[in-house]
């Protein structure tokens, strides 16, 4: 009964942990973008739809469907100017594009994207002085123009006289299989960048690179980009570079570092850019970067080393030359063979270095020490004599906060660059991870990082999204014992007086439908009972106003499932067990045993829709359960105002009326059942179930209802 895996969390959900998979990388749910054009008086823009084909198009065709133009190329090339409009979408149709670069004349707001089912080729790709447009599930490599051909420039370039550009679902390689590479090839083949964006307000998402010099590289006038859910692998510079204020690095998977120069590899860097005084030129360490945020990224260097002859250890995150101000970097994991660089920031104010989860790398020394860093800026030139010493940078590091990260050693501070408080340094993997050797770091139910957090300044979901529960975790991961419930419901709605108008909740599990039916109130806070784990609120039913939800039969499986005569897939397959739990409490007084107030397991209308009600059952002033006109009661009263556990055990048998059900109110909560029930129903017909209803003719509160295929599954 301690933390519950929360619900869309057992294999499913926006990112399924990677204690469901069995390799140690997962899928991240890819974003979903919608542009919404309108003119400045509301109304919508007309769009144009255009084709390119390299193998049946001409330049001297309108661009139609049936008469497309050539190649993307051509188009781009073409005077005068080919002018789109904003909604415009530019349908590419398989074969070879070349290289195109887009220009102000060009016009804005339009898509490049495959016509349907084709594979259009591209070498590189730049757009300058243009604002909108979206490149979309394009295919980048330069070998596209012959086997062996490369390019080791940039292979998609967004200038900073661009803005609001996306480039989501593309595929960009330098080369498409480097096996037998030498470091010269690496060198002269893939020496350059996959996508470079130097424009404000742009998205870079949901693309993978491979094969590449440096990945991503937001630049500096690049401020508000979202760089998010792009997976780079083989890279031999840096993986993701931000120097643009207020930029948002998240989802990410970055992974395979190859060591092809002596180029220190990071895989997320940041630097400022100002003017040096004594110089009077531009360089780095000079200015200040903003607002950054890097999370739930994973930074990961060979899994198995020994198979990629160039493996080389890489940085974490490395701000060596600050200022940095305001950057938030939390729920990152981190495996790095780098001496000392886990994360580390020189010159930071206001940082905040929060629940990663930084372990050493398979390439990895006794010596190395992959931890947290926060350290003054970097001493510097002040006069330009190179034999006078040089000098604290005159702006102090300060108000940084360390906390809830995993480090494999002590994290270090200079003095008075802010605080740290509960973080675990520890190389003993096999205790913190569930499977360090196939890089699974999820965390081991025996881990000291569970429970050993704090709340405060620490993010509410961990690296997959699941929900923290204070205490919290330390780490990217949190720890969640595996419920192997079938259905839950724990109410995590806002407070309402109608939860039939409450939206979804991400919370629930085994349930169809957004919500309850009925017009019955969530209220805060949730009931809570010893030992059991709760979550959100609860539902407070009125006199006979019920509410409903349907069961997902999906998540029973067909091995408690069975084909109703009706066709119906329904629960109550002969042979099997189902335990029910909820918490419920009844808040009017019932002198006269006549009122009730229950949960309800219901079915299909023949011999009666409610198929086994438990409960406080209103012909008897203790708690109960009942079917048709049996029942049976246990030794607990009801009284009101006080919450109870009720658990159930259903067995559907085989043959006429031989099911049972036991009931067990207030049981201890041990690794098994007790050994008598509190009630028990024997020599009936429990019937088919598809639905839970909660009702009642006195108002109540139930909270927490799960079901689960034994007792040890909460």
């Amino acid at each position: 009964m301690n933390k519950r895996i929360p619900p869309m969390r057992i294999g499913q959900g926006p990112s399924a942990s990677m204690n469901n998979k069995t390799s140690g990388f997962r899928f991240r749910k890819a974003l979903q973008m919608a542009v919404v054009l309108v003119t400045a008086h509301g109304g919508t823009l007309m769009a144009a739809d255009y084709y390119v084909d390299p193998v049946n198009g001409s330049m001297s065709n309108p661009g139609t469907a049936a008469q497309p133009w050539s190649t993307l190329s051509a188009v781009f090339a073409a005077l005068p100017y080919k002018v789109f409009s904003p909604g415009d979408v530019i349908h590419a149709r398989s074969g070879y594009h070349g290289v195109f670069y887009i220009k102000a004349p060009h016009g804005n707001g339009a898509t490049i994207q495959p016509d349907s089912g084709a594979t259009p080729q591209i070498s590189k790709f730049s757009a300058t002085g243009v604002s909108g447009w979206t490149f979309d599930n394009l295919d980048v490599c330069p070998e596209f123009l012959a086997p062996g051909s490369y390019d080791s420039g940039t292979l998609v370039n967004i200038t900073s006289s661009c803005s609001n550009i996306t480039i989501t679902n593309c595929r960009i390689n330098h080369a498409f299989d480097t096996t037998g590479w030498t470091v010269t090839n690496w060198q002269d083949r893939a020496d350059g960048t996959a996508i470079s964006v130097s424009s404000p307000n742009s998205v870079v998402s949901n693309n993978t690179l491979e094969n590449i010099g440096f990945g991503i590289a937001i630049g500096s006038t690049g401020v508000n980009a979202l760089v998010a859910n792009n997976t780079i692998t083989n890279f031999f510079n840096d993986g993701l570079r931000g120097l643009g204020d207020y930029g948002i690095f998240e989802y990410n998977v970055v992974r395979n570092p190859i060591g092809a120069d002596s180029n220190h590899d990071d895989f997320f860097q940041s630097w400022s850019t100002g003017i040096n005084p004594v110089t009077g030129k531009a360089q780095s360490g000079y200015g200040v970067v903003k607002g950054i945020i890097v999370r739930n990224n994973m930074f990961l260097e060979h899994e198995d080393p020994a198979s990629e002859p160039l493996a080389v250890e890489c940085q974490g995150a490395g701000l060596f030359d600050g200022m940095y101000e305001d950057f938030v970097i939390e729920n990152n994991l981190i495996v790095t063979s780098v001496v000392a660089h886990g994360i580390s920031i020189y010159g930071g104010v206001n940082c905040r270095v929060v629940n990663n989860t930084i372990a050493l790398g398979k390439l990895a020394t006794p010596s190395d020490k992959a931890r947290v860093n926060i350290y003054e800026h970097k001493t510097y030139d002040d006069d330009g004599d190179p034999a006078t010493p040089k000098v604290p940078w005159p702006v102090p590091a300060t108000g940084n906060l360390v906390s809830n990260n995993i480090v494999s050693y002590p994290v270090s501070m200079d003095a008075g660059t802010g605080s740290q408080n509960n973080n675990l340094a520890s190389k003993d993997y096999a205790n913190l991870f569930n499977d360090y050797d196939n890089f699974d770091f999820t965390t081991n139910p025996g881990s000291p990082a569970i429970d050993a957090g704090t709340t405060v300044n620490a993010p509410s979901v961990d690296i997959d999204g699941n929900p923290r529960t204070a205490p919290y975790d330390i780490g990217a991961y949190e720890y969640f014992e595996e419920s192997g419930v079938f259905a839950y419901e724990g109410f995590v709605y806002d407070p309402t007086s109608n939860v039939s108008t409450a939206p979804d909740s991400a919370d629930d599990i085994g349930l169809l439908g957004t919500t309850w039916t009925g017009s019955n109130d969530i209220v805060a806070p949730g009931l809570s009972y010893p030992g059991v784990d709760a979550i959100g609120n609860a539902l407070a039913f009125t006199a006979n106003v019920g509410s409903v939800r349907d069961l997902d039969m999906a998540a029973f499986g067909p091995d408690f499932t069975f084909v109703d005569g009706d066709g119906v897939t329904r629960l109550g397959k002969a042979g099997t067990t189902v335990w029910i739990m909820f918490l419920m409490r009844v808040d009017a007084a019932d002198p006269t045993g006549s009122l009730t107030a229950g949960l309800n397991l219901n079915g299909p209308a023949s011999g009666g829709v409610t198929k086994i009600r438990i409960g406080d059952l209103g012909t008897n002033t203790n708690w109960g359960v009942i079917r048709g006109g049996t029942s049976a009661y246990s030794a607990v009263p009801v009284v009101s105002g006080e919450t109870v556990l009720v658990m159930a055990r259903l067995t559907w048998v085989a043959g006429a009326a031989n099911d049972e059900v036991d009931v067990y109110i207030n049981p201890a909560l041990g690794p098994t059942p007790p050994a008598s029930p509190s009630a028990s129903l024997r020599g009936m017909e429990i019937g088919p179930v598809h639905s839970i209803q909660i009702k009642g003719n006195r108002n109540s509160v139930v909270d927490e209802i799960a079901i689960a295929p034994e007792w040890s599954g909460f």
